[in-house]
């Protein structure tokens, strides 16, 4: 559920050119972030969750939607976010965390803690890492 939601992000990020050259002037090469598989949280992920059908209990439940008190709605807890998703040793995307561009916001979110996502227990990028980590041994 969370790769999929991976996937909605990076494809929002390589049709926004603002945040992809914001990225690019931050000394991130197009490589990398390809490779980290960064993303943009915007209004139409929404759309790509109703498109996919998925399950928005299970996405509130693992924080990427919010539920509003007013009318049983959802959220987008992570909108205009650039997208950092977070791996398990073993490459599945347990979380993420998002940064803002905007001045009066909480500049990084993370995804709260749940049975996929313990933070105190991830390295980030760890999962690319390792097999270079272990060649160094």
């Amino acid at each position: 559920l969370l790769e999929m939601v991976s996937s909605l992000y990076q494809e929002e990020l390589f049709n926004a050119p603002f945040f992809l050259n914001y990225l690019q002037k931050r000394g991130l090469s197009l490589e990398s972030i390809k490779a980290f598989k960064l993303g943009l949280c915007t209004n139409r992920i929404d759309y790509g969750i109703e498109n996919k059908g998925l399950n928005k209990d299970k996405l509130i439940e693992l924080g990427v939607l919010g539920k509003s008190d007013k009318k049983d709605k959802t959220y987008l807890r992570f909108l205009d976010r650039i997208m950092f998703p977070i791996y398990s040793p073993s490459a599945q995307v347990v979380g993420f965390g998002g940064r803002t561009l905007k001045e009066k916001a909480a500049k990084y979110i993370n995804s709260p803690q749940n049975k996929l996502f313990d933070k105190s227990s991830l390295l980030y990028g760890y999962h690319l890492a390792k097999e270079h980590i272990y060649k160094q041994k």
